[in-house]
């Protein structure tokens, strides 16, 4: 009781300091107040009472099984094997959590990589989106790009009616392909400028991107992404394929264009929903033009930003400057998987901890009780590294076991979880070699030390009494 109450003291104390930091990893608003007074006081006690007699109900009762003569003759006090698998049995489980958490941390950590990097199919970083939607400059945006492309540390820019990340100005509308007339396919349709496939720096495939040096890009010149060219069954040939797009802008207009270029997919919803069959095109009416995109090179990206205000005053005198950048927008769809992310490696951490805490109490506890037979293999001439592996491989048994145990589980709960998801990392041998190198160097960390002291013991110390 008194031990469990100086760990509740321990316990309030780390809770009150690791509160706010475990309140940004959650986005969550906890506070030890918003519990009752009275309430906190009966948990605490609770919790004391239970843990003290939970723990020292087991050797209470496993002491006062002897029988006092028996004690008192020091006969038959060799530990029975119900104790031994017991307290093997907790050191197993210990690592069968660790593991596990261990195993769910990578996991969750490669499948939000592969989100946020591998899989987006467009260089998101250093491009900053400009809303001009319903303002006066929506409708003289290619004269604010003009002037903004002057400023040094501008890459690029383009306006368009949507980007990744922002589901406004994007809109759903039908194509019709010239050698099926009589079917209407419906595909994301993003209208953009010449220089939108540049500004995203989105990888073309087949064919080439728009360019102001063929006059007819405008009217008669779309790009598709690998999707779109699969629903309209021209995923080897795409380029050169004419089909028409029917818009409206108050009324229907039909556009009838041929394919130029072909993009490799880019994820504009998140990852948790398929990817879209995309058409891009140009548009003159500046109307369609909801954003400007911007990318900044590596240099002083603050400074420019600061000119682009500037230029942005001139034509927009009466609204204050907005932006946001891609990269924030975009992750911002996977806070909750970096919040996951972040719990598991917290709570992976303190599993270890504990984990390794109870390994080194069983070697304590082991060491202590073959001192003698050591001492004796010693004399006997084993060496410091005999006597080493003899006590390790004991240990790394109890862990392997536990890792074992934890794959099946981990492995159907993390393919659970990777259901929430259109595309999704594949889970491999590999996952599994690196969660078991981590559980036994950790293990090694921890029984290292009495290990070691025991081997390095000297046997006239430990077979002296005897």
């Amino acid at each position: 009781m008194i031990i469990t109450s100086i760990s509740m003291a321990l316990a309030i104390l780390f809770t009150e300091i690791v509160l706010p930091y475990f309140n940004e990893i959650s986005g969550k608003t906890l506070t030890m107040a918003s519990i009752p007074t009275l309430n906190l006081v009966g948990i605490i006690v609770a919790i004391i009472l239970g843990v003290g007699l939970i723990a020292g109900s087991y050797p209470a009762f496993y002491l006062s099984a002897f029988k006092p003569i028996q004690v008192l003759k020091d006969a038959n006090m060799k530990e029975g094997i119900s104790a031994s698998f017991f307290r093997k049995g907790l050191v197993v489980f210990q690592f069968f959590i660790s593991t596990g958490l261990i195993f769910g941390t990578f996991i969750v950590t490669k499948q939000l990589d592969y989100l946020q990097n591998e899989r987006l199919g467009f260089n998101k970083e250093q491009v900053a989106i400009i809303p001009v939607r319903e303002t006066e400059d929506q409708f003289q945006v290619q004269s604010l790009k003009e002037e903004i492309l002057r400023i040094p540390g501008i890459e690029s820019a383009s306006a368009v009616s949507g980007v990744p990340g922002i589901s406004s100005g994007i809109h759903d509308f039908g194509i019709v392909p010239e050698d099926r007339k009589e079917d209407t396919l419906t595909v994301m349709t993003i209208t953009g400028d010449h220089s939108f496939v540049s500004t995203l720096q989105l990888n073309i495939l087949e064919g080439r991107d728009f360019s102001e040096a063929y006059g007819t890009d405008e009217a008669e010149a779309f790009i598709i992404n690998e999707t779109a060219a699969q629903l309209l069954g021209w995923e080897d040939d795409p380029v050169g394929n004419e089909l028409t797009l029917r818009f409206y802008t108050g009324q229907l207009i039909e556009k009838k264009a041929a394919v130029i270029g072909m993009v490799q997919d880019f994820q504009y919803h998140s990852l948790h929903n398929d990817v879209d069959p995309i058409l891009i095109h140009i548009f003159s009416e500046t109307y369609y033009h909801d954003y400007l995109a911007i990318r900044f090179t590596s240099d002083n990206v603050r400074a420019s930003l600061a000119e682009v205000e500037e230029k942005w005053s001139v034509f927009n005198p009466e609204r204050p400057f907005e932006y946001m950048f891609l990269d924030d927008t975009f992750d911002a769809m996977y806070r909750a998987e970096e919040q996951l992310s972040l719990v598991f490696n917290a709570f992976a951490v303190i599993a270890i901890a504990i984990a390794c805490l109870g390994l080194f109490g069983l070697a304590s506890y082991s060491t202590e009780q073959r001192l003698k037979e050591l001492g004796i293999r010693k004399v006997l001439g084993a060496t410091e590294i005999d006597i080493l592996s003899l006590l390790s491989k004991d240990f790394l048994k109890l862990v392997l076991i536990g890792f074992l145990i934890s794959v099946p589980f981990a492995v159907y709960f993390m393919n659970q979880w990777l259901q929430n998801f259109a595309d999704r990392i594949e889970i491999n041998f590999g996952v599994f070699f690196f969660v078991g190198v981590i559980a036994i160097s950790v293990a090694i960390i921890a029984v290292s030390y009495q290990s070691m002291k025991a081997a390095l013991m000297n046997p006239v110390d430990t077979l002296k009494s005897d």
